[in-house]
């Protein structure tokens, strides 16, 4: 949706420059500074779901430690989904060191080298899709744990909330 909203008003912008509006050159298209501008702008928005993510990666890490934690005390059926959530948490945290690896060359300072303001925002725009989907399956990981992690509370009597 995100994504959606962004190229409504990247293409607003585009037709209004075209139209004869003050920004951009005489024939509609961005002058070199506002193709920087706009490829900072979208860089940074990732960068902001990056350091979202990161956090998150405390979370999943915290989550991982308890269900190994909580693995030897429970019974084989629970040990089973235990094993199957911290799966879903690893390849959750896999997802984002590859991201990660990924979205270093998308840097738009280095992209400009050899590659034309276009490029640059096909290469975000595909690094602002792959961060969406990386923060989902970080988000669904997280919830499945946190689900178990309570399920199993309950069921041994276990208080998660902080004592006062």
């Amino acid at each position: 949706m995100k994504k959606l909203l962004f190229l409504l008003a990247l293409a607003s912008f585009a037709a209004f420059s075209s139209c004869g509006g003050e920004a951009g050159s005489q024939n509609g298209k961005l002058s070199p500074e506002e193709q920087i501008t706009e490829e900072t702008t979208l860089y940074d928005e990732i960068i902001a779901t990056h350091d979202k993510l990161m956090l998150d990666m405390i979370t999943i890490r915290n989550m991982s430690k308890a269900l190994e934690k909580r693995s030897a005390e429970v019974t084989e059926d629970e040990g089973s989904n235990i094993k199957l959530t911290l799966g879903l948490l690893g390849e959750a945290e896999e997802s984002m060191m590859s991201w990660m690896q990924e979205l270093g060359p998308a840097n738009p300072q280095t992209l400009r080298a050899s590659a034309s303001h276009d490029e640059i925002m096909q290469a975000l725009a595909i690094q602002e899709e792959n961060a969406a989907v990386v923060g989902k399956k970080i988000n669904d990981a997280v919830a499945q744990a946190s689900n178990l992690l309570k399920k199993l509370s309950s069921e041994n009597g276990i208080n998660l909330s902080p004592s006062k």
